[in-house]
């Protein structure tokens, strides 16, 4: 085959070229067809796969992105989930009443009542 037609396409595939564009370049230019067909045929047989290869390519990676965001996104709203679950937890752990001396000494509280501005509080029977 002719080196400048197998030269001339390997640089015009390098630069993103489609195989299409550059047997039209080709022909235009008077190489005919067969010479055209046995330099593609010299550079790794159908050079449209590989163009549609870099195609599919283009394709995959942003939907393989998407799936990982979406699986990661997932992953942290389940641990969110958990940690506000443990959360809950402890504060209902926390707002239970102990069942200690400090219960007792809750039962030996007095209260104040005012009767004009209707407020009251406990303190301790103690204190008086």
């Amino acid at each position: 085959m002719n080196e400048e037609v197998t030269n001339f396409i390997r640089q015009a595939l390098a630069s993103g070229t489609n195989p299409d564009v550059i047997r039209n370049q080709l022909l235009a230019a008077g190489w005919q067809e067969n010479v055209i067909s046995g330099a593609f045929a010299s550079l790794n047989g159908n050079t449209k796969t590989s163009f549609l290869t870099k195609k599919k390519t283009l394709i995959i990676i942003p939907i393989i992105l998407l799936v990982l965001i979406a699986v990661s996104g997932s992953v942290y709203l389940f641990l969110v989930k958990e940690d506000s679950k443990s959360a809950d937890t402890e504060k209902s752990i926390t707002n239970e009443k102990p069942q200690s001396p400090q219960a007792s000494a809750s039962a030996q509280l007095k209260t104040y009542m005012g009767n004009v501005h209707k407020f009251s509080f406990k303190y301790p029977a103690d204190l008086t």
